[in-house]
């Protein structure tokens, strides 16, 4: 299971991001990527940060299911601003919150 969080540029995710959501079995061509040296996942060129985990268990929560993951590896940029997806609008996480945990 391979998590990778986009960038935020100011404007909508571009090829890289539509061509992930596509439903096709050649996903990724196109975009630049290169397999994590734990699992062979996919890590996406360009990304604020990646996980690399295995799936340990699901709980059913209503009309989705909650994946339990197991983090093996992980890496992020703290100099690149996250793009942040909430309540259906792309954003920029602000200083005041992106800085360093306590």
């Amino acid at each position: 299971m391979r998590s990778n969080l986009r960038q935020h540029s100011g404007r909508k995710p571009g090829q890289a991001g539509a061509a992930i959501q596509r439903e096709r079995h050649d996903r990724f061509a196109g975009v630049a990527w290169r397999p994590s040296l734990i699992s062979g996942a996919p890590v996406l060129e360009g990304v604020v940060a990646w996980l690399d985990c295995r799936i340990t268990g699901s709980v059913a929560a209503g009309d989705h299911d909650l994946v339990l993951a197991h983090v093996d590896a992980a890496a992020a940029d703290p100099a690149v601003s996250p793009l942040l997806f909430h309540r259906t609008i792309m954003s920029a996480m602000p200083d005041s919150v992106a800085g360093p945990m306590p």
